[in-house]
């Protein structure tokens, strides 16, 4: 099955998604260059270090301008448990 320059392929363990040399150059990345792969649920994430981190700086941006310490995010992000 081919999707917007991703292919799923079947093999004997898991399955695997290929990206196209072609998506990677979109998305600003050089097929050849060492990236991150992390996964969330419902979420790949790809980038050259830290993706998630990446992702969620806005974010945190946001909460420290609204006076929340990034230590009361993570124990929300951790279901409330400190």
């Amino acid at each position: 099955m081919r999707k917007e320059g991703m292919m799923w392929r079947e093999c004997e363990e898991k399955r695997k998604i290929a990206i196209s040399d072609e998506a990677f150059q979109v998305a600003g990345f050089s097929p050849e260059e060492a990236l991150v792969v992390e996964a969330v649920p419902g979420v790949i994430l790809i980038g050259r270090e830290s993706p998630l981190i990446t992702a969620r700086k806005p974010l945190m941006e946001v909460f420290d301008a609204l006076g929340i310490e990034p230590n009361e995010v993570e124990a929300l992000m951790r279901g409330g448990r400190r």
